[in-house]
C-alpha cells in the first residue's frame, strides 16, 4: 500500500508540474495566435515597427518590464521577512512560478496557492495574509490614482462612470453586511490583528514598491504609445491610464482574460482622447506579452524545479 502510494505521488508530481507548463505555453499560443481583436500578422507589424525606433528603444522596453517584476520580487521578499529572512533567489521563483500557476484561475487566485505550497501547511495562512497584503497594497495604489484619473476625465471628457459607482456602492454595501455579522467581526478581527502585526515600516516600503510598480508599468503603456505614433498629450493620456487600471481592476477574469478586460477598457477610456482603437488593442496585447507572457514561461522553468522541501523557504 505504501509503494503504491509513493508510486503514486512520484507519477503525479510531475504530470501536475507538466499540465502547468503546458497549460501556460497553451493558453499564452492561443491569446497571441489566435484572438480575433488582433491579429498575429497585424501583431508582428507592430513589433517590426518598434524594432524600427532603434535598439535603445527595444532595450528601455523590455528594461522597464524587467524593473515592473524585480519590484514585485522585491516587494514580496520585504513581505516574508518579516517573519523569516528570505533572500532574493528564492523570491523571485516562488513569484515567477507562483505567476505560471495563476494563469488560469480566477483573479489569479493560483498565485496564493503557488506561494503557499513553499511553505509548510502550518504556516499556509500566514503566506497567504502576506500575499493578501502585497495584493491590497498595489490596489490601493490603483485605487487612489484611478479615482484621480476618474474625476479628470470626467471633468474634462464627461466620462460616465455611473456603472463602476454603482458597482462599488454594491461592494460598499455587502462589507457593511458582512462587518455586522457576527463571521465578519471575527474574520476582520482576525485580519485586523495580522496586519497590525507587521512593522509599520514594513507597511511603508511595500506602498512605496506598490507606487514605484505603478509608476513603471502606467508609464511603459504611454512610452509604447508615443512608440506607436498616437500623438496625445501627457495629462490626458496618464490620466486615461490611470483610470483604464481602476475599471479593469474591478472587473472578475481570469489572467489569460487579463489582456482581453484591459484593452476593451482602454478601447474605452481612450475613446474619450480619440485614440486609434487598433492601436490601443496592440498596445494592450504587447503589455500583456511583456509584463504577464514572458514572466510566466520564466516561470515555468522554476515549476519543474519545485520540490515540496521545507528547505526551498524559511519556515515561519
Amino acid at each position: 500500500m505504501y509503494n503504491l502510494k509513493h508510486t503514486f505521488k512520484q507519477v503525479a508530481k510531475p504530470m501536475i508540474k507538466l499540465a502547468v507548463v503546458a497549460g501556460c505555453f497553451y493558453f499564452i499560443y492561443l491569446k497571441l495566435a489566435t484572438n480575433t481583436s488582433v491579429s498575429w500578422n497585424e501583431f508582428s507589424n507592430s513589433l517590426k515597427l518598434i524594432f524600427d525606433k532603434g535598439f535603445l528603444i527595444i532595450i528601455f522596453v523590455f528594461i522597464l518590464s524587467a524593473i515592473n517584476w524585480l519590484l514585485e520580487i522585491l516587494k514580496w521578499k520585504v513581505l516574508v521577512n518579516t517573519q523569516q529572512k528570505l533572500n532574493y533567489k528564492s523570491a523571485l521563483k516562488q513569484c515567477l512560478s507562483a505567476l505560471t500557476a495563476s494563469l488560469i484561475t480566477p483573479n489569479r487566485v493560483g498565485d496564493y496557492v503557488a506561494k503557499a505550497i513553499y511553505y509548510p501547511k502550518d504556516k499556509a495562512k500566514k503566506i497567504v495574509g502576506l500575499n493578501a497584503i502585497g495584493q491590497f497594497s498595489q490596489l490601493f495604489i490603483t485605487l487612489v490614482f484611478g479615482i484621480m484619473g476618474l474625476i479628470y476625465m470626467y471633468l474634462n471628457f464627461g466620462l460616465n462612470a455611473s456603472i463602476n459607482l454603482n458597482f462599488i456602492w454594491i461592494l460598499v454595501a455587502i462589507i457593511l453586511i458582512f462587518s455586522v455579522s457576527k463571521y465578519g467581526r471575527f474574520y476582520i478581527n482576525r485580519v485586523k490583528k495580522f496586519y497590525i502585526s507587521i512593522p509599520l515600516l514594513s507597511h511603508l516600503k511595500v506602498l512605496g514598491i506598490s507606487l514605484l510598480r505603478y509608476v513603471v508599468f502606467s508609464h511603459q503603456f504611454y512610452l509604447l504609445m508615443l512608440i506607436f505614433g498616437l500623438k496625445i498629450v501627457y495629462l490626458p493620456s496618464m490620466m486615461a491610464i490611470f483610470s483604464m487600471y481602476l475599471l479593469a481592476s474591478i472587473v472578475p477574469t481570469l489572467a489569460i482574460l487579463d489582456w482581453a478586460v484591459k484593452g476593451s477598457v482602454a478601447v474605452f477610456v481612450f475613446g474619450f482622447l480619440h485614440a486609434n482603437t487598433f492601436l490601443i488593442l496592440e498596445i494592450s496585447l504587447l503589455m500583456w506579452a511583456l509584463n504577464f507572457a514572458i514572466p510566466a514561461l520564466i516561470g515555468s522553468v522554476f515549476v519543474f524545479q519545485y520540490k515540496t522541501s521545507k528547505a526551498l523557504a524559511p519556515s515561519l
